[in-house]
Protein backbone atom coordinates (compact mmCIF):
# COMPACT_ATOMS: atom_id res chain seq x y z
CA UNK A 1 0.00 0.00 0.00
CA UNK A 2 1.20 3.69 -0.41
CA UNK A 3 -0.02 5.92 2.21
CA UNK A 4 -0.42 9.78 3.02
CA UNK A 5 0.48 11.65 5.96
CA UNK A 6 2.11 9.71 8.85
CA UNK A 7 2.43 6.42 8.58
CA UNK A 8 1.67 5.59 12.03
CA UNK A 9 -1.86 6.88 11.03
CA UNK A 10 -2.48 7.50 7.69
CA UNK A 11 -5.08 9.85 5.97
CA UNK A 12 -5.46 7.73 3.32
CA UNK A 13 -4.17 4.80 1.50
CA UNK A 14 -3.60 3.21 -1.90
CA UNK A 15 -3.78 -0.77 -1.82
CA UNK A 16 -3.18 -3.03 -4.59
CA UNK A 17 -5.50 -6.06 -3.05
CA UNK A 18 -8.26 -4.58 -0.78
CA UNK A 19 -11.25 -3.57 -2.67
CA UNK A 20 -13.41 -3.58 0.62
CA UNK A 21 -14.65 -0.06 1.59
CA UNK A 22 -12.68 1.98 -0.96
CA UNK A 23 -13.42 5.31 -2.29
CA UNK A 24 -12.88 4.05 -5.82
CA UNK A 25 -9.84 2.19 -8.33
CA UNK A 26 -7.00 3.94 -9.43
CA UNK A 27 -6.94 5.10 -12.84
CA UNK A 28 -4.78 2.19 -14.19
CA UNK A 29 -7.65 -0.34 -12.47
CA UNK A 30 -5.18 -2.11 -10.26
CA UNK A 31 -5.66 -0.29 -7.18
CA UNK A 32 -7.85 0.78 -4.73
CA UNK A 33 -8.20 4.30 -3.26
CA UNK A 34 -8.88 4.07 0.68
CA UNK A 35 -9.60 7.47 2.43
CA UNK A 36 -9.21 6.82 6.21
CA UNK A 37 -9.72 10.24 7.16
CA UNK A 38 -11.93 13.24 6.06
CA UNK A 39 -8.68 15.33 6.15
CA UNK A 40 -7.42 13.40 3.08
CA UNK A 41 -9.86 14.59 0.74
CA UNK A 42 -8.70 18.77 1.69
CA UNK A 43 -6.58 20.36 -0.10
CA UNK A 44 -3.65 19.86 2.32
CA UNK A 45 -0.86 18.55 0.94
CA UNK A 46 -1.05 14.34 2.51
CA UNK A 47 2.86 14.20 2.61
CA UNK A 48 5.04 15.80 5.29
CA UNK A 49 7.27 18.61 4.46
CA UNK A 50 10.55 17.06 4.28
CA UNK A 51 14.19 18.53 2.99
CA UNK A 52 14.83 15.67 1.10
CA UNK A 53 13.44 14.27 -2.45
CA UNK A 54 11.13 11.83 -1.87
CA UNK A 55 11.32 8.43 -2.71
CA UNK A 56 9.12 6.81 -5.18
CA UNK A 57 9.72 3.02 -4.88
CA UNK A 58 8.36 -0.06 -6.33
CA UNK A 59 6.49 -2.06 -2.86
CA UNK A 60 6.39 -1.99 0.67
CA UNK A 61 9.55 -3.49 1.71
CA UNK A 62 11.53 -0.92 -0.32
CA UNK A 63 9.39 1.83 1.33
CA UNK A 64 10.03 0.34 4.92
CA UNK A 65 13.98 0.37 4.19
CA UNK A 66 14.34 3.82 2.84
CA UNK A 67 11.98 5.02 6.16
CA UNK A 68 14.17 3.45 7.85
CA UNK A 69 17.01 5.79 6.68
CA UNK A 70 15.19 8.85 8.00
CA UNK A 71 14.01 8.92 4.27
CA UNK A 72 10.69 10.11 2.83
CA UNK A 73 9.00 7.44 0.45
CA UNK A 74 5.88 6.60 -1.33
CA UNK A 75 5.72 3.25 -2.28
CA UNK A 76 3.84 2.03 -5.98
CA UNK A 77 1.97 -0.91 -5.82
CA UNK A 78 3.83 -3.12 -8.74
CA UNK A 79 6.43 -1.67 -11.46
CA UNK A 80 3.51 0.59 -13.70
CA UNK A 81 1.09 1.19 -10.65
CA UNK A 82 -0.63 3.73 -9.02
CA UNK A 83 1.61 6.80 -11.00
CA UNK A 84 -1.39 8.77 -12.05
CA UNK A 85 -2.08 8.80 -8.14
CA UNK A 86 1.53 9.41 -7.46
CA UNK A 87 1.84 12.42 -9.75
CA UNK A 88 -0.95 14.69 -7.91
CA UNK A 89 0.13 13.34 -3.87
CA UNK A 90 4.37 14.66 -5.00
CA UNK A 91 3.08 17.16 -7.24
CA UNK A 92 5.91 19.82 -6.54
CA UNK A 93 8.22 18.17 -4.79
CA UNK A 94 11.28 16.59 -5.85
CA UNK A 95 11.68 12.78 -6.08
CA UNK A 96 13.94 9.97 -6.44
CA UNK A 97 12.41 7.10 -8.18
CA UNK A 98 13.97 3.84 -7.55
CA UNK A 99 14.28 0.87 -9.87
CA UNK A 100 14.75 -3.14 -9.13
CA UNK A 101 17.60 -5.54 -10.25
CA UNK A 102 14.99 -7.72 -11.72
CA UNK A 103 15.56 -8.57 -15.08
CA UNK A 104 14.12 -11.68 -16.92
CA UNK A 105 15.52 -14.64 -19.14
CA UNK A 106 13.35 -13.59 -22.04
CA UNK A 107 15.20 -9.63 -21.29
CA UNK A 108 12.02 -7.90 -19.55
CA UNK A 109 13.19 -5.75 -16.87
CA UNK A 110 10.18 -4.73 -15.16
CA UNK A 111 11.46 -3.16 -12.65
CA UNK A 112 13.99 -1.00 -14.85
CA UNK A 113 11.36 -0.11 -17.01
CA UNK A 114 8.80 0.33 -14.35
CA UNK A 115 11.27 3.50 -13.00
CA UNK A 116 11.42 4.83 -16.50
CA UNK A 117 7.81 5.09 -16.93
CA UNK A 118 7.09 6.72 -13.53
CA UNK A 119 10.08 9.23 -13.87
CA UNK A 120 8.70 10.37 -17.03
CA UNK A 121 4.89 10.41 -15.57
CA UNK A 122 6.13 12.08 -12.53
CA UNK A 123 8.17 14.92 -14.77
CA UNK A 124 5.48 16.51 -15.34
CA UNK A 125 3.75 17.30 -11.80
CA UNK A 126 7.18 17.05 -9.67
CA UNK A 127 9.65 19.99 -9.36
CA UNK A 128 12.53 17.68 -10.08
CA UNK A 129 12.53 13.82 -10.93
CA UNK A 130 16.18 11.73 -10.76
CA UNK A 131 16.23 7.41 -10.51
CA UNK A 132 18.16 5.57 -8.89
CA UNK A 133 19.10 1.96 -8.71
CA UNK A 134 20.23 -0.68 -6.54
CA UNK A 135 23.93 -1.95 -6.88
CA UNK A 136 23.99 -4.56 -9.83
CA UNK A 137 23.82 -7.53 -6.67
CA UNK A 138 20.96 -6.11 -5.09
CA UNK A 139 17.58 -6.80 -6.34
CA UNK A 140 15.62 -3.58 -4.45
CA UNK A 141 16.31 -0.88 -1.96
CA UNK A 142 15.64 -3.46 0.58
CA UNK A 143 18.19 -6.03 -0.14
CA UNK A 144 20.93 -3.28 -0.50
CA UNK A 145 19.71 -1.85 2.89
CA UNK A 146 19.61 -5.19 4.52
CA UNK A 147 23.52 -6.19 2.81
CA UNK A 148 25.95 -3.24 2.26
CA UNK A 149 24.21 -0.32 4.58
CA UNK A 150 23.95 2.67 2.67
CA UNK A 151 23.24 5.88 4.32
CA UNK A 152 20.45 7.91 3.36
CA UNK A 153 23.51 10.23 2.00
CA UNK A 154 24.96 7.48 -0.19
CA UNK A 155 21.15 6.60 -1.87
CA UNK A 156 20.42 10.21 -2.65
CA UNK A 157 23.96 10.67 -4.22
CA UNK A 158 23.32 7.19 -6.44
CA UNK A 159 20.04 9.25 -8.15
CA UNK A 160 21.13 10.22 -11.57
CA UNK A 161 19.01 12.13 -14.47
CA UNK A 162 17.17 9.70 -16.21
CA UNK A 163 18.00 11.28 -19.53
CA UNK A 164 21.74 10.75 -19.80
CA UNK A 165 21.98 8.69 -16.65
CA UNK A 166 24.93 11.21 -15.49
CA UNK A 167 24.70 11.15 -11.63
CA UNK A 168 23.46 14.64 -10.40
CA UNK A 169 24.04 16.44 -6.65
CA UNK A 170 21.31 16.01 -4.07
Amino acid sequence: CMVAGDPDDPSAAICGRVSEGSLKRTADGQSHVHVLKQSAISKVPPLAEHELPVLVLEGASDVAAALDLGLLAVGRPNDKGGLTEAAELLRGRDVVVGGENDKKANGDWPGRDGMDTAAKMLADSATSVKTCMPPQTCKDLRKWVQDHGPSATDILDSASDPATGDILPT
